[in-house]
């Protein structure tokens, strides 16, 4: 019998294989801020857990010299075991986007 392949094998649908726990979002956080991708990464042996994501600002791009560019988001997570529903995670932070743009933002928490 052959050994099962480890987590680091490849994803025939992915162009690069990214291991993790992936989660597929379009969660409406604001009028015009939107979570695309979510990506959970939870590593037992350094008791922690990191979070990835990708936001997606619809705000229009700057037209005019001084508008806009940028807004400020606060990015917040909440992880629960999902047996006992106990909060494993809880953390936020805040950080910019980029208007008409996607964003990559990530949070690590130690426990």
């Amino acid at each position: 019998m052959a050994a099962s392949e480890a987590a680091g094998g490849t994803d025939k649908e992915k162009e690069h294989y990214l291991p993790g726990i992936w989660m597929m979002w379009n969660y409406h956080l604001q009028e015009l801020i939107r979570v695309n991708r979510l990506l959970i990464l939870p590593s037992v042996m350094e008791k922690e857990v990191t979070v990835k994501a990708q936001v997606r600002n619809f705000n229009p791009a700057q037209v005019f010299y001084g508008d806009d560019m940028d807004d400020s988001v606060e990015f917040s997570v909440l992880v629960r075991e999902k047996k006992s529903g106990s909060v494993v995670m809880r953390s936020s932070a805040k950080f910019i986007t980029r208007r008409d743009n996607l964003t990559e933002v990530g949070l690590a928490y130690h426990g």
